[in-house]
């Protein structure tokens, strides 16, 4: 008889769970439309499952830790750390370029430049939406692409000359522009 490979129990929905658990709540803590009855618990609950996600990332970082700096820049912004903010948005960006994480580096992408404009760095922040834009693009998003281009009103004639493509070599060359 054949012997079959131990199936491991824990998938990576099991490491994604607390990830997206943590990420949501914080993205709404940082959007300010959380209610007030409900601000605390959110954060409670970011703080434990951002716990629980470290465990994962430091267990298996090559695939876990663009998804952790994520998390970790989104954390930063809710304490008000604008310089630990964009380090691990840089680092979470690159680590997702490196790794050929397309739809990570996407959100990275648009977390980093929503962030950039709620700071004043206006023209940082388009550089990542418009970034974010194309990589969304070519994961298939089609929905995301639509509201980013009636939310930050890009001139489709602008978006057709920088082609997805031409996105994708410049992100996946490695290391993402530094934060000027």
């Amino acid at each position: 008889k054949l012997s079959q490979p131990v199936q491991d129990e824990a998938t990576s929905d099991t490491y994604m769970h607390p990830y997206y658990e943590a990420i949501i709540s914080l993205m709404l803590l940082n959007s300010n439309t959380t209610k007030p009855k409900h601000y605390w618990k959110r954060a409670l609950v970011a703080t434990r499952k951002r716990r629980v996600f470290r465990m994962y990332a430091n267990g298996s970082p090559e695939s876990w830790l663009p998804h952790y700096y994520l998390l970790e820049a989104e954390y930063a912004v809710f304490f008000g750390r604008r310089q630990a903010a964009i380090r691990y948005f840089t680092v979470a960006n690159s680590m997702a370029a490196e790794g050929r994480y397309i739809a990570t580096q996407a959100l990275v992408n648009e977390r980093f430049g929503r962030f950039c404009i709620r700071i004043g760095r206006d023209r940082k922040g388009l550089q990542h939406l418009r970034r974010a834009h194309g990589l969304f693009k070519a994961w298939g998003a089609v929905p995301k692409v639509k509201r980013l281009e009636e939310e930050f009103g890009f001139d489709r004639d602008m978006l057709l000359h920088e082609s997805t493509t031409t996105v994708l070599e410049r992100e996946f060359v490695g290391v993402a522009p530094p934060f000027d």
